[in-house]
């Protein structure tokens, strides 16, 4: 029998914790299942004998191991008990309706013993190819539900992750095959069973209403402007005041090097990796403003590769290959990027004079400041909305400011639909994409026009 979200709604247990995913040491904690999850990553990144999907971007593929180490996770710290208890009921009783009826019952444990760390796997939490055998993302699924309050675009995100789990713990079970035109696994029962629960929280993403707290971060475009005008006034200043002699260059030949290869370390002063700082968080704004794209893009950004400069254009440009950026399967290469000539020699000094003061560890353009490593995902979020809210009042992030860009260009009525679709084309997604995910209009801001339209149809009608 099917499984259904609309179970009763676990409640809020005492033991819950923040963080419930599985440990950061589960290599050793969780040995065999650290082995499973190694071979899942491979299944989604690599082409396989039993595979009946093309792989999929590493980028894309962790995201969804991050989904199945919180889900194993919470299994382990908040759901075994109760996974085994059922096991023991279903492997014990002979009439699938009837309750448990002794302590005898619950406790057989020859028939279904504990579940360790060191043996758990991903087979034993998920026994068979039946529908049932996903009651426990089921459950965690109304967990996150009532103990999160996870937005539907977070549950569908979720599911589609675990789905692509649920299919590699089958993939040597399914007979399918895509290329007669079968859908991949679908003799799976319980693979339709997920495809079914990822189904219905796509449709409650498009029509939930957005976030109560979006209104908290969302500035106008020209607020945003603001914030990026605000920035580049704040270390202009700075620089102005800077006196290089003020600064003598040391070399600390004890140091790890500073990515030249002489295991020689440059030590900067406070004021001059200040600087450094204050001009790398202030491009990263402008970049957004120019590219409002994906903040992958500039967490990604490397020299001589992705990030070049164009001598015809007077102008740094990005480029992106079909593997470079989210949707690079469907798009292919894009064109080049161009950022605004205005920002050349403001990047220029940036790269040759103060991205050393950062210590780079590598290639890329925009690095951490304590580590010189590249930008996480975290800390690229983190100078997004610290500087909005430093210069603006709100704490904007990264994937808000492709929507406030399409929503000020759509508001403002005077783009055509050519425009429109370049923008979309530019920003690496579809022009329906644009409409229904990016748009934040209000329905009475999108049907204006219609309203303006049909009252110059009526202007001369006299009403006789």
């Amino acid at each position: 029998t099917s499984t259904s979200t609309s179970n009763t709604i676990p409640t809020k247990k005492k033991n819950d914790r923040h963080s419930y995913g599985l440990p950061a040491n589960y290599e050793s904690s969780f040995p065999k299942l650290a082995t499973e999850l190694d071979d899942f990553f491979t299944f989604m990144t690599r082409p396989t004998t039993d595979a009946q999907e093309s792989p999929i971007r590493k980028a894309t593929a962790i995201v969804y191991l991050r989904h199945a180490k919180l889900f194993l996770g919470w299994f382990w710290n908040l759901h075994r008990r109760d996974f085994e208890r059922d096991q023991r009921r279903d492997t014990n009783t002979t009439d699938a309706t009837s309750s448990l009826s002794s302590s005898s019952t619950i406790d057989n444990f020859d028939e279904f013993p504990p579940l360790t760390k060191e043996t758990l796997s991903i087979y034993q939490i998920i026994p068979d190819k039946n529908a049932n055998s996903t009651n426990s993302i089921i459950q965690f699924t109304l967990w996150l539900r009532n103990t999160r309050s996870i937005s539907d675009s977070y549950e569908a995100n979720m599911l589609r992750g675990l789905s692509k789990l649920i299919k590699f713990r089958f993939a040597s079970e399914s007979n399918a095959d895509p290329t007669y035109g079968e859908k991949s696994y679908q003799d799976i029962p319980a693979v339709r069973e997920l495809r079914k629960l990822h189904r219905d929280a796509g449709k409650r993403q498009v029509l939930s209403p957005r976030s109560s707290d979006e209104g908290k971060k969302w500035l106008e475009w020209e607020e945003y402007l603001d914030v990026i005008r605000a920035m580049r006034v704040d270390v202009e200043e700075e620089i102005g005041r800077f006196v290089t002699n003020d600064h003598p260059t040391v070399i600390d030949n004890d140091g790890v090097g500073d990515g030249d290869g002489k295991g020689q370390k440059i030590k900067y002063t406070t004021t001059q990796r200040r600087i450094a700082i204050k001009l790398q968080n202030y491009l990263i704004l402008a970049f957004f403003s120019s590219i409002p794209d994906r903040q992958r893009t500039f967490r990604e950004l490397t020299l001589h590769k992705t990030f070049l400069r164009n001598d015809q254009l007077n102008a740094w440009t990005i480029k992106h290959g079909p593997d470079d950026y989210k949707t690079g399967k469907t798009y292919g290469d894009r064109p080049p990027l161009p950022l605004p000539p205005e920002l050349t020699p403001t990047i220029d000094e940036f790269l040759t004079r103060w991205r050393p003061c950062l210590l780079p560890t590598g290639s890329h353009v925009f690095v951490q400041s304590r580590t010189g490593n590249r930008l996480t995902g975290d800390s690229l979020y983190s100078i997004v909305s610290r500087s909005c809210y430093t210069h603006g009042g709100k704490r904007t992030n990264p994937h808000l400011l492709r929507d406030m860009i399409v929503t000020h260009v759509r508001r403002k009525g005077n783009a055509s639909e050519k425009e429109l679709e370049a923008l979309a084309l530019y920003m690496g997604h579809s022009i329906g994409m644009q409409r229904s995910s990016y748009d934040r209009r209000t329905v009475e801001e999108k049907v204006a026009p219609a309203v303006e339209l049909l009252r110059s149809v009526n202007v001369d009608y006299d009403g006789g």
